[in-house]
């Protein structure tokens, strides 16, 4: 992290901005003592330049430089996911593990005031999922901060996204669980610089880089108006996969669920039903498909009566490969017929 970056994050450029002013070789800190528009140069980012105060800054920086990364949209290190959105973040703020950013993982959003089913549905599908997903929410309350937690006790990576600067984090009762994150090789992210204060607009910006950091969105609960539907628009417009968990038709953290169902999102009802669709992301999953089709099957739970189907075997003959499987250690019966790859 440098000055000049801390700076110009502070006014929040836009791409465009970025470039131009990485195009004017000339251009420096000391611009800021008599700003002139530059060609292109947003009008936006320009007013925010020139409210800039640097002896302010250089505060903020020096308490912030040794504590935290900042990825520049340039940088090898910035993840790949991010930058193919339509309007990623020139600059990332990262509180933690840089490094997971580019790993496979998912959305998990929700309601803020989720219910016990909520929660119940967020812990069961975060458990149950098999594959090593790191994964992404808001650290709000309700089904975000309920994500975070469920992927810790559960053994997995997390990233919480904030609409404010670490200085700031908000809700402040969620301070207890990002130290958490960090301490568990998560990350903390953020495109606001440190200093900045939660403001109304910043939370539905930040909702594009939930989406954008992951291969789909779960929405476990929401109202028709809601930021979970704000990510999950974001999600589709960046070419993102979305998923919702049905609910009961009287509850109005339903309708945003529903409404996503009437427009052809597919539903979700056990962590299999995400995973069906990404073994491709594992090269594990890759390497057991080429060896053994069993094994790729079963990388999800299947009945005794499912894997003699599409293997076109009786069940006793099943049966008995699914014995020698498991006394081999490659699979695992979870009783009532159902069997999963280890």
């Amino acid at each position: 992290m440098n000055f000049k970056d801390y700076v110009l994050a502070s006014a929040l450029p836009e791409k465009k901005d970025f470039e131009i002013i990485h195009r004017n070789k000339t251009f420096n800190l000391n611009y800021l003592n008599n700003p002139k528009p530059l060609k292109n140069l947003s009008q936006g980012f320009f007013n925010r330049l020139q409210k800039l105060n640097l002896d302010e800054l250089k505060k903020f920086y020096e308490n912030a430089k040794n504590k935290y990364n900042l990825l520049r949209i340039d940088d090898k290190k910035y993840p790949k996911i991010l930058k193919k959105i339509i309007d990623p973040p020139v600059y990332l703020f990262v509180w933690g593990n840089y490094k997971i950013l580019g790993q496979p993982a998912l959305a998990f959003v929700g309601s803020r005031r989720a219910t016990a089913y909520g929660k119940k549905v967020t812990y069961n599908l975060i458990f149950n999922l098999n594959f090593p997903w790191v994964i992404v929410s808001g650290l709000a309350m309700g089904v975000d901060g309920f994500s975070h937690r469920a992927a810790l006790e559960a053994g997995k990576q997390t990233v919480g996204v904030l609409g404010s600067g670490f200085f700031n984090l908000y809700p402040y009762i969620n301070q207890k669980l990002a130290m958490e994150i960090v301490e568990n090789q998560g990350a903390i992210v953020s495109e606001y610089p440190p200093h900045f204060e939660p403001t109304q607009y910043f939370f539905p910006a930040r909702n594009r880089i939930i989406a954008g950091l992951s291969q789909a969105v779960i929405v476990v609960e929401a109202a028709k108006k809601s930021g979970s539907l704000i990510t999950a628009s974001q999600a589709a417009k960046n070419g993102r996969d979305v998923l919702c968990v049905p609910n009961e038709i009287f509850s109005l953290t339903s309708e945003g669920c529903f409404f996503l169902m009437r427009q052809g999102v597919k539903s979700i009802f056990a962590a299999s039903d995400i995973e069906e669709d990404y073994f491709s992301l594992f090269p594990k999953v890759k390497n057991a498909k080429k060896k053994d089709p069993m094994l790729r099957y079963l990388i999800t739970p299947k009945h005794l009566d499912e894997i003699a189907k599409k293997f076109k075997k009786s069940s006793s003959e099943i049966l008995s490969q699914l014995a020698q499987m498991e006394l081999d250690g490659k699979i695992k019966s979870l009783g009532s017929g159902f069997y999963q790859a280890i």
